[in-house]
């Protein structure tokens, strides 16, 4: 078997992986902390398929408040998502200050600590099965438990569903990021997920 890139060989390991892991899978999904290197090749795979490798690293991967999540069935990474504390960008910040008031009933602005959603990826064996689902639920305890009021995605116009199932609303029209595809911001607002 041909391979035309570093990605393609990476997707048909994780494809093979995730066939043996099929009939010994259980329910269990563990959720833990990774490394950025960890996340690389399902954000290779799934994300950039037909780019270098390199293009899946993204700035600010190694920075120490930068956190990476991964779900595993069995030993298996399936999931993956990274969060960096990154403020909301100029016209949408602004949309998402004057649409939304804080739980208190005042404006929110100036005190808003934003994160950012970066290179969520579900293995494709894996799914809608729910398990992105879960390690987004994870992303945003996490989230919250370090003072985000606020967490925001570029998020590809296919997962526009998916986000909005765990409570994200559009802010902005879509756009295109060049070589990748169309594209929404989405973001959800944290009060009320942590008491």
């Amino acid at each position: 078997m041909k391979f035309q890139s570093l990605c393609e060989r990476l997707l048909f390991c994780l494809l093979f992986e995730a066939l043996t892991l099929t009939d010994k899978m259980t329910n269990q999904l563990k959720i833990r902390a990774i490394s950025s290197n960890e996340t690389l090749p399902l954000r290779c795979a799934i994300l950039r398929p037909d780019h270098p490798i390199q293009e899946s690293i993204y700035a600010g991967d190694d920075d120490p408040s930068t956190q990476h999540w991964g779900a595993f069935v069995e030993d298996a990474l399936i999931v993956i998502a990274s969060l960096y504390p990154e403020p909301l960008a100029g016209s949408v910040r602004h949309q998402a200050i004057n649409k939304n008031e804080g739980p208190d009933g005042q404006q929110a602005g100036a005190t808003e600590h934003a994160w950012r959603l970066r290179g969520m990826a579900v293995h494709r064996a894996f799914q809608r099965k729910g398990y992105g689902r879960q390690l987004l639920h994870r992303c945003l305890e996490s989230v919250a438990d370090h003072g985000g009021t606020i967490l925001w995605c570029n998020a590809r116009s296919s997962a526009v569903g998916f986000y909005r199932g765990a409570g994200f609303e559009t802010a902005g029209t879509e756009f295109v990021i060049p070589g990748i595809g169309p594209h929404y911001v989405m973001l959800r607002r944290m009060h009320g997920l942590r008491s």
